[in-house]
């Protein structure tokens, strides 16, 4: 059955969003285990307050950390069942879920989710990947697309990853090595184009060579 999305609630947030057209947005937290983003609004006219736009019950997300102006609005579509509504502001933001609101307060009446309340571990966050519909195809590109996505999300709120065994960027020079490349300083998503012409199968790859990755680290470990 399909989620209902009150009428009201729509219009409401669309009007809302009408008068922030040509103020600044930035990803104020994304929240990837609770597939919430939350969007922070600055109006050239504006002290010290903010339009705060949460977007919960996310299935596909792609956005830049920042941009300006803003002219976001918000698409009902009745024939997706788990994500009746799309949240979209040109190539700079797309969000498909389930509800939008919007609220304008005061910066110190609106608090950021403690860094340790999402994903810190470049490992949780590619196991999760495969499981869960956070992609808009099973492909390296949007692979590549959503990681660093969620890379500048971390990076903009000053939170970084926290790797302790696994690590992203660790992974990225042993495959330089596993797949004999010779671009010192390609990103890890290059080295795969490299090796594999198609899209679909680096995908896989890398998942297959991330476990294998991480089956070398366990034995180093435990010896």
């Amino acid at each position: 059955m399909s989620h209902e999305v009150p009428a009201t609630e729509v219009t409401t947030v669309r009007e809302q969003l009408r008068l922030l057209r040509g103020g600044q947005a930035k990803v104020w937290h994304f929240r990837f285990s609770y597939s919430q983003i939350v969007l922070r609004i600055a109006m050239p006219d504006w002290a010290s307050r903010r339009a705060y736009l949460d977007c919960a019950a996310c299935s596909r997300v792609s956005f830049v950390p920042a941009w300006e102006p803003v002219n976001l609005d918000v698409e009902v579509r009745p024939d997706s069942r788990h994500s009746p509504l799309l949240v979209v502001d040109g190539e700079n933001f797309r969000v498909e879920c389930q509800s939008v609101r919007l609220e304008q307060v005061d910066d110190d009446n609106r608090r950021i989710f403690p860094p340790t309340s999402g994903l810190q571990e470049s490992a949780e966050l590619i196991d999760r990947i495969p499981k869960g519909p956070y992609l808009p195809e099973r492909s390296l590109s949007a692979l590549a697309t959503f990681i660093r996505g969620y890379e500048h999300a971390l990076s903009d709120l000053r939170a970084g990853w926290n790797d302790k065994h696994l690590s992203l960027f660790e992974f990225q020079e042993w495959l330089k090595v596993r797949l004999h490349s010779s671009k010192s300083t390609a990103s890890w998503d290059t080295v795969l184009r490299d090796a594999y012409a198609d899209d679909g199968e680096a995908y896989h790859r890398f998942f297959e060579l991330w476990e294998e990755y991480r089956a070398q680290k366990n034995s180093e470990a435990s010896q």
